[in-house]
């Protein structure tokens, strides 16, 4: 609830531009790739999703909130010249991928369940975000780190969409 509220806050208060053609979530992207320019982060995007999607878009939205306000957190540590976040969220066909790359001061510290784990009091609520989506959309999720860059790349099929059929064009042959 609190985390709602602070985002309509921070939504009045930033322009909306268009990064996909999915209101709610273009309105999250907005809110936290404004801030992350108005702080003078490098931020890289790449969106590419549908005006709907098959699953519940609050949670995308939620979801893409928590991460982005975790990069810039982590990318904020390090000087101006060292500061970058990259963004690539797509669908294709039933599938969405999600790759969040961010520089970071501190070493990435895996959890038993292969999320970061944080000690800072008030923190660690976007890692919990990040599990129950992926508990919700049988996620696939996988965070690395290489000098000094964290990275996080999920991938998941939306509801009811589990079967993978084929969105090929028939084979058609000229002879």
């Amino acid at each position: 609830d609190h985390l709602l509220q602070t985002f309509d806050n921070q939504l009045e208060h930033t322009a909306l531009h268009s990064f996909c053609q999915n209101p709610i979530i273009n309105a999250s992207l907005s809110v936290y790739i404004s801030r992350a320019k108005d702080l003078g982060i490098p931020i890289e995007y790449g969106i590419a999703l549908p005006e709907q999607l098959a699953m519940e878009e609050t949670d995308l939205a939620i979801l893409l909130a928590n991460l982005l306000e975790n990069a810039i957190t982590a990318t904020r540590k390090l000087p101006p010249a060292e500061q970058s976040i990259r963004l690539s969220l797509m669908n294709k066909g039933n599938q969405l991928f999600l790759r969040l790359e961010n520089s970071s001061a501190q070493p990435l510290q895996l959890g038993g369940d292969g999320l970061p784990r944080t000690r800072a009091a008030g923190h660690g609520t976007g890692m919990v975000s990040l599990s129950l989506f992926a508990k919700k959309y049988a996620a696939f999720v996988s965070f690395s780190e290489e000098k000094g860059r964290v990275q996080l790349l999920m991938h998941w099929h939306q509801p009811g969409t589990m079967e993978s059929p084929s969105h090929e064009p028939p084979v058609q042959s000229n002879e």
